[in-house]
Formats: structure tokens, sequence, C-alpha cells
């Protein structure tokens, strides 16, 4: 099922807001919101995990606490948290990389003595 929500999520959040025109700045906005949910949520989850299981635990399975939150998170599908999160941090990533290609290219070639056009060029073979 996390796969499912992946799935489902991630094209929309990782394509819509460059076609939608939004700026860097809106989409590192975006990024940050989608992940702090994700996060939200699964800090919500560890300290239930703390407050309510913890407290009634038998002695023996309480040095199992770690374990208990992990897999808490692990199989709580009906809420896409680890997805939220990987789809915050990959759309951040995404536009950082897209905005130092941009910013390469507007500042000149890396390759010192092309022209723009020489550049971006489709490339030319010879037959001889």
């Amino acid at each position: 099922m996390h796969v499912g929500w992946l799935a489902l999520l991630a094209p929309p959040f990782l394509v819509l807001p460059k076609r939608i025109g939004l700026g860097h700045k809106a989409i590192q906005r975006l990024s940050s919101a989608i992940a702090l949910v994700g996060l939200s949520g699964v800090f919500a989850i560890v300290a239930w995990q703390w407050i309510i299981w913890l407290p009634q635990a038998g002695e023996w399975s309480k040095q199992y606490i770690w374990q208990r939150c992990g897999f808490a998170v692990a199989t709580a599908i009906d809420f896409p948290l680890l997805q939220l999160t990987t789809i915050g941090i990959a759309l951040r990533l995404l536009n950082n990389q897209s905005n130092k290609l941009r910013t390469t290219t507007a500042f000149g070639s890396i390759e010192p003595g092309l022209t723009s056009n020489e550049l971006h060029a489709a490339p030319t073979t010879s037959l001889d």
C-alpha cells in the first residue's frame, strides 16, 4: 500500500508545481510544507506510542519501544506520512537541481570559448 500511495501522490506533487508556473521560492515552501506534514504525522505516531502504549506495556516489552514505534509508523497505511515526507524531500532536491542548471546556463557555459549556440547545438557527425 505504501507504493500505491507513492504512485498516486508523487506525479502530481513532482510535476505540477513547475507546470503551473510556481517560482523557485514557492516550490521550496511547498516542498517544506509537504515534508513537514509527513514528519508531523510520524512524530504524532511516535508520541502516541510513548504516551499510550509505554505506560501499559509489560516490563519485558518496554525495552522494545523503538521497534514498536517503527512498526507503528510502517504499518500506518491509512495516512501517507512516509510518502509525503519522501515527496517533500524529492521535490526540494529536484527544485534545487533545476535551479542549479538554470543558473549555470544563464551565466555562461562551463567550457570557455564556446558560444551559447555552440553549447546548445545538436551534435554533428562526420561520415569521413
